[in-house]
């Protein structure tokens, strides 16, 4: 692959999970003077959903050949203005994919890995009440009926998902940040990460004593439903690959959300519910516990 302002190496991907502080953690990556990063966090480009990642054909990256969304458009997501010493990405739907640690290791064997999580039963109870505000989020129901939903709770199973990347990479190479550390020590935390990533320990981001991503509650339920209606007539009468383009472009979810939404804290999980997840996931905690080896009792006691 020809271009003259970068290599085609990537030093580090982040690959999840969701709610877990990897936005905070992707400030923070952002900021350092040695780090290119994409401006969009979440590039989404080796897993399954990527529409145009045709694995049966996809080109070596070294090869000047792509496809409309291929490499060429993958490497364009990072800017040329800040090249630095090391480049990577942060895409939370990489942990749960299917693809996406195949895909990783058969192009950057050597890549680092850099991976957020939490307590389970705490990420699912909170990206119910992310997804509520959505355009579709009336459909989501209760947070009851919600967990009902196993195909729901499976994003949260941190070792079924993380012991694939484990098998492929070796683990010196796999940097876990728990959310917990994250609030309790952040300093510490962001300098064991550029420790990890070989830049500068010395420098402070802006984002380090902030809090990112909120909780946000609705602020006009007619104004989603008719946001709702526009999606549905533009789904009758668009191009599917449009459709899809406007749904999943985040700068007009960022519009809406900054129209419709508005910052309030969300009211505790009912005991019933959280003690059913945390006999859901008591096993597969246990079982992160010995992989990742950090004392994780306070995630299933």
């Amino acid at each position: 692959m020809k271009n003259t302002n970068m290599s085609n190496k990537i030093d580090f991907i982040g690959i999840g999970a969701p709610k877990c502080g990897s936005t905070w953690v992707g400030k923070c990556l952002e900021e350092h003077p040695e780090i290119n990063f994409p401006r969009v966090k979440e590039v989404n480009f080796f897993n399954e959903n990527f529409s145009n990642f045709n694995d049966g054909g996809l080109y070596d990256v070294n090869e000047d050949k792509y496809n409309e969304k291929g490499w060429k458009w993958y490497f364009k997501q990072f800017p040329t203005d800040k090249l630095g010493k090391i480049r990577g990405e942060f895409s939370v739907t990489y942990l749960s994919s299917k693809q996406a640690p195949k895909r990783i290791k058969k192009h950057f064997p050597d890549v680092k890995i850099l991976v957020t999580l939490r307590n389970p039963v705490d990420m699912i109870y909170s990206n119910y009440w992310f997804c509520k505000p959505a355009i579709h989020g009336s459909r989501i129901g209760t947070f009851k009926s919600y967990i009902k939903n196993h195909d729901v709770l499976k994003i949260a199973l941190h070792y079924q998902h993380l012991k694939i990347f484990y098998d492929l990479f070796s683990s010196k190479n796999i940097h876990i940040i728990l959310l917990d550390d994250l609030k309790k020590k952040p300093h510490e935390v962001v300098k064991e990460l550029y420790r990890f990533l070989d830049v500068s320990e010395d420098f402070n981001p802006s984002i380090l004593t902030q809090k990112v991503n909120s909780s946000f509650v609705i602020r006009s339920e007619i104004l989603r439903t008719l946001a709702g209606w526009i999606f549905i007539i533009l789904y009758k009468i668009l191009p599917r690959s449009l459709y899809n383009y406007l749904r999943g472009n985040p700068t007009l979810f960022a519009v809406y959300l900054k129209l419709n939404t508005k910052k309030a804290k969300y009211p505790p999980m009912q005991a019933k519910e959280a003690e059913y997840l945390k006999n859901y996931y008591k096993e597969d905690i246990k079982k992160l516990e010995k992989l990742i080896q950090k004392d994780l009792s306070g995630w299933y006691k």
